[in-house]
Formats: structure tokens, C-alpha cells, sequence
């Protein structure tokens, strides 16, 4: 096991002392990179563009359903477009900075990323990462206070979810419940507030639905990343309980989240129309299965196992779902 020196973090001298460029062998994603220069390349990897669809449809679910409850009041594209990609700019800058502090980890697990191949160092990583931080927070207190803080709070909690000592990403289910608030709860509240106000229940009640079911979808990204993160001391479910309980574990919150539909109908914080999306629990049984039986495998064309590749794909269809039943109501459908 490797030991840090007194009054060092292990994290910190791990990534201090053991980061340097693997043997080139072949591109692991070569397409996407035709016409780019190799470093143009590598800083587009490093912001992993697929994951920043969930803020780019979270940002226009939630200020379109914010629109739709106040009847468009306030609506301009721009402050729409505006607010949208600053979202974006946040996710991209928190992929950096875990990239940055899991360079170490992703020798094992990711060793085609920029980082452990040379293109970048992690300097360069966490650097680009606090521009984007920075640039996110001048963005959003340009649209209003309330989207200047939610925003904050965000970019406190995804650079703590990586950056040592805190790292809350080694904390257990912490980590999973960090993921959850940020890219669930905030991601649509920061979202919503672009144009409405953020204590309107129905905004607390669609965010704390994607943030439950991505307590335990976020899981299905550490299936395949276990041999790392156990070596470094990231306790993951599937590190800490092994891959078979970690499944059935998490496996339930691609269901339970959509008990809060009917509930929030009744109480009258969500339209009736809300209980067309109940129909994605069939989708969530599949994902179910397929935790048990391809939770470990690598998807061919993404980093990580197809039940990450569908957890990402479950969340645009609620995010994009919910905004389309409320917009379908808007306009009398």
C-alpha cells in the first residue's frame, strides 16, 4: 500500500509522484479528433462533451417548465442560451478538475485519457479547470443573484468532490449523494432559475425526483472503474460491497424515484400530466437487469459499461420529458 509522507495527503503526493505519460499505443477515440491537432484533442476529451447533454437538456427542461408554470413571463432566447451554456461551462470545468485529481486512478482504469498519455498535465488540467469555475460565476451573476448562488454552491461542491484533502468522492455514499445534489438537485434548480423563482415547489419536487435516481444511477460509472479506485482508496459501492450486492443496491432507484410523481400530482405541486412519464419505469426495470448482468463490461463506444451509456440516456428523457409534458399542457395538447 503506498504511504504518503507526514503531513501529506495521500491523494496529493500520489498524484504528485506517479503521474507520468504512458507508452503511446493506439487511440482509444480517434474520430471525433480528424482535422484537430492532438493537444486541440485531448482539452476536447478533457471536458468529456457526452456528458455535457445532461446540463445542456436539464438547463432547457427546467427554465422551459419554469416559462410554461408562469406563462412565459420574462422569456428571451438569449437569457435562455446564455443561461444554458453557462450550466455547461460548470460541468465542463468539474470534468476537468476530476480529471485533474484522478489521473492516478485513470493510469489503471482510463489509461487512453489525456492525462496519463501525456497530452496534458494535470497543471494544465486544474487550471482550465478554475478558468472555467471563474468564468461560470461571472456568467451567472450577470442573469440574477439567485442563479449567481445556486451556481456557486455548485462549483464549491464539485471541485470538494475531487480536490484533496476533502475529496468527498472517497467519502461512501457521500460521494454518490454529492453527484445527486449537484447534477440532480441544483443542476435544475439553477436551471429553472434562469427565468423563475426557485422556492416554487414544483422545481423542488422535479429536482429532488433526478436527484434520487441519480443516488444510485451514478453508480453504474464505477462498475468498470473498481481496480483503481480500490487500489486508491475510492469507496465506491462496488469497491465497497463488490459488484453483485453493488447492483442490487442501486438498482431500486431507477424505480423509486417515480413514486414522487403521483404523490407530487396529488399534492397539487405537479400538473396531472406528469404521470405520462411513469412510463420510463419500464425503462428503469430494464436498467435493473442490466446491472445484473453487464455491469462490468465496457461499452464499445463509451468509457464506461452500456448501463452507464443508458443511465445518461434515462436522465435527457426525464429531464427533456418532464419539460415536454409541461409544455404540451402550456399549449393545450
Amino acid at each position: 500500500v503506498t504511504q504518503a509522507p507526514a503531513g501529506m495527503d495521500l491523494d496529493t503526493y500520489i498524484i504528485d509522484q506517479e503521474i507520468a505519460p504512458l507508452i503511446e499505443g493506439d487511440e482509444k477515440y480517434p474520430g471525433w479528433r480528424v482535422g484537430l491537432s492532438r493537444k486541440v484533442g485531448a482539452y476536447i476529451e478533457l471536458i468529456r462533451p457526452f456528458t455535457l447533454l445532461a446540463p445542456l437538456f436539464g438547463g432547457l427542461g427546467a427554465s422551459s417548465i419554469a416559462l410554461a408554470v408562469q406563462d412565459f413571463e420574462g422569456f428571451e432566447w438569449s437569457t435562455m442560451v446564455y443561461g444554458v451554456a453557462t450550466l455547461m461551462i460548470i460541468n465542463a470545468a468539474s470534468n476537468c478538475m476530476n480529471a485533474a485529481y484522478d489521473a492516478h486512478i485513470d493510469r489503471i482504469n482510463k489509461p487512453y485519457r489525456p492525462i496519463p498519455k501525456g497530452l496534458i498535465t494535470r497543471d494544465e488540467a486544474s487550471s482550465l479547470a478554475f478558468m472555467l469555475y471563474f468564468l461560470a460565476l461571472f456568467r451567472a451573476i450577470l442573469i440574477s443573484y439567485q442563479f449567481f448562488a445556486i451556481v456557486l454552491i455548485l462549483s464549491i461542491i464539485t471541485i470538494y468532490y475531487s480536490m484533496p484533502p476533502v475529496r468527498l468522492k472517497k467519502r461512501f455514499w457521500i460521494s454518490n449523494m454529492t453527484i445527486a445534489t449537484a447534477r440532480g438537485l441544483l443542476g435544475f434548480l439553477a436551471g429553472w432559475t434562469i427565468f423563475g423563482d426557485p422556492i416554487n415547489p414544483t422545481a423542488w419536487v422535479i429536482g429532488g425526483i433526478l436527484a434520487i435516481y441519480l443516488v444510485g444511477a451514478t453508480t453504474s460509472k464505477d462498475f468498470t472503474d473498481a481496480e483503481g479506485d480500490g487500489k486508491y482508496g475510492m469507496r465506491t459501492l462496488p469497491v465497497v460491497y463488490g459488484p453483485k450486492r453493488a447492483a442490487i443496491i442501486s438498482g431500486p432507484f431507477f424505480i423509486i424515484p417515480f413514486a414522487l410523481i403521483p404523490i407530487g400530482v396529488l399534492r397539487g405541486h405537479l400538473i396531472e400530466g406528469a404521470n405520462f412519464m411513469l412510463i420510463l419505469v419500464v425503462w428503469g426495470a430494464y436498467l435493473m437487469w442490466l446491472l445484473q448482468t453487464h455491469a462490468t463490461e465496457r461499452d464499445p463506444n463509451f468509457e464506461n459499461s452500456p448501463v452507464w451509456k443508458h443511465m445518461y440516456m434515462m436522465l435527457f428523457a426525464l429531464q427533456l420529458g418532464f419539460a415536454g409534458v409541461y409544455l404540451a399542457d402550456y399549449l393545450g395538447l
